[in-house]
């Protein structure tokens, strides 16, 4: 048996955009993974596997060729996917196995090589820069290799238990696969000579193997969790990390919704512009859907009845989540970058007629034929209603509640 611990963690960790189950604003999110990053360095972790989810937030780390001279390369070099390729000169991607070396704990016994590979699901889809290949595919690569150069193949998988077991029937060599599968707990199973055990839901336990090796240099592998309840003893480096985790958290909710109250300021701001003649100043850029009720009365109210109307809502509801690129899609008005100030006029609450059809004031001014046509409406709508923000947008559906 090897005395010498080695920390593996599964993927999935790292918050994006996408996966947002947590009511956490992209302040929170760069702010947890950027702690997740210390805490990971401080726990001297040895292999990480990578998702999808966490490729969004560590794109920034690995992009380019000057990658290795970042402060985290020593994290980034403990990070693996086999199946995370990059499909751009200007990603990396992550080594598909790396192999630690412990010492033999027996006299005269050779170091211990164990192998750590890699893999992800498909979904969702990766940030530019990336592709995911089939698991299954990148695995029947990787693992052979891997197999040659150590002497034990743990394959760190966020993958669901079906996939994970069929993995295990398919691809000979793999003597571990810890899979992070999302569920409370599942119990551990064999699968011909693989042992498929899984992370803790929420790390409520530490999962630990044991192996042990014969004279023939043959493996006995045993595995245990360790609850972590009140009566596991505190480690106070561990907790002022924690500690100070929580405060930067803190700040960021602050910041939040300081930001919220300056762009609600300014949208209270807006007063409704008078018509002009063409000789007279223009109106402002953006004169709001108040503006265009007086000669657009059934387009405004077909527009007022969708929930284009009340996309603020969510946003003002939530100011410890607030960032200021959710205007973006939840307001109207000038873009991100000068969104809180009132240089091109003061912001609007939620998706104004000319969110889609461009500022009106010059029109408001001049009434005529040519303002307001869409190149694509489909384009258009798609810059909000992604994958990841609306998953279960369908063009057509939605189209049909707002055409006019």
């Amino acid at each position: 048996m090897s005395s010498v611990p080695l920390l593996v963690v599964d993927s999935g960790y790292f918050l994006d955009d996408g996966r947002n189950s947590h009511g956490d604003s992209l302040a929170d999110m760069k702010v947890n993974n950027e702690w997740m990053l210390k805490a990971y360095k401080w726990l001297m972790v040895d292999a990480i596997n990578l998702s999808s989810y966490d490729l969004r937030f560590l794109s920034k780390m690995i992009r380019g060729p000057s990658y290795k001279t970042e402060a985290n390369w020593s994290l980034i070099n403990r990070m693996v996917s086999a199946n995370i390729q990059s499909r751009s000169p200007n990603m990396i991607a992550p080594q598909p196995f790396l192999i630690r070396e412990v010492p033999g704990s027996q006299n005269g016994a050779g170091p211990l090589r164990i192998a750590f590979v890699g893999l992800t699901r498909q979904g969702p889809a990766p940030p530019a820069g990336f592709k995911i290949v089939d698991p299954m595919e990148a695995a029947r690569r990787a693992v052979p290799e891997a197999r040659r150069r150590a002497d034990l193949v743990i394959l760190l998988a966020h993958l669901s238990t079906a996939e994970a077991v069929s993995l295990a029937r398919q691809v000979p060599g793999i003597d571990v696969i810890i899979a992070g599968n999302g569920e409370i707990f599942t119990a551990p199973v064999e699968v011909g000579q693989t042992l498929i055990v899984f992370t803790p839901f929420e790390t409520r336990k530490v999962g630990e193997l044991r192996f042990y090796r014969d004279a023939q240099g043959r493996f006995t592998i045993k595995d245990r969790y360790i609850v972590l309840d009140d009566q596991t003893p505190e480690n106070m480096e561990a907790a002022r990390i924690v500690t100070a985790a929580v405060e930067a958290e803190k700040a960021a909710r602050a910041h939040s919704r300081k930001l919220l109250e300056e762009w609600a300021a300014l949208t209270r701001s807006f007063k409704k512009p008078e018509r002009k003649g063409p000789d007279e100043t223009p109106s402002p850029a953006y004169v709001s859907s108040n503006a265009c009720y007086q000669c657009h009365a059934t387009h405004y109210l077909k527009w007022a009845d969708t929930a284009h109307a009340r996309a603020s809502g969510p946003v003002i509801l939530k100011p410890a989540e607030f960032e200021q690129s959710c205007l973006d899609c939840h307001a109207s008005g000038p873009r991100k970058e000068k969104m809180l100030t009132a240089g091109d006029g003061p912001p609007l609450q939620n998706v104004q007629c000319e969110e889609c059809h461009g500022p009106a004031g010059d029109h408001l001014a001049n009434p005529g034929k040519g303002y307001g046509p869409i190149a694509d409406v489909t384009v258009s709508c798609l810059r909000c209603h992604t994958p990841s923000a609306s998953p279960n947008f369908d063009f057509e559906t939605y189209w049909e509640k707002i055409k006019h």
